[in-house]
């Protein structure tokens, strides 16, 4: 996998990283589920394949986006013999939210957290 970075940081720690990874096939995505601290979002840009959020399969293609909150676990799959540009914003929530601070507010988080029966990690095409 290679990817190009970009990231804003404070107090030598991460707030926001966006990075644009290339990744090949063969890929499973079992391999690679993983959870981390951080908020994600995920845009498919070019590629097809498979991501799997704790134990739901998404089918995705280029244009998908995907919200993962930092408890979810998710991986890509690649689907030969294409491969995938995936463009990756990871983002501590007191970027958007401090409590200390009302200029930002937590409803602009509720997506990662409020989860109902009905919820999907893929944004509706």
């Amino acid at each position: 996998m290679e990817s190009n970075h970009a990231y804003i940081e404070f107090d030598g720690k991460y707030l926001l990283t966006l990075d644009n990874n290339y990744l090949r096939p063969p890929r499973s995505a079992k391999a690679y589920l993983h959870c981390h601290p951080w908020l994600e979002i995920s845009l498919v840009k070019t590629g097809t394949g498979e991501y799997i959020v704790d134990d739901k399969v998404y089918d995705i293609r280029e244009g998908d986006i995907f919200l993962f909150n930092n408890i979810e676990k998710h991986a890509i799959g690649i689907y030969p013999p294409n491969e995938m540009v995936n463009m990756v914003i990871h983002f501590e929530p007191r970027l958007i939210w401090n409590m200390s601070d009302s200029t930002f507010d937590y409803r602009y988080l509720k997506i990662f957290f409020d989860r109902n029966d009905n919820f999907e990690n893929r944004l509706d095409r």
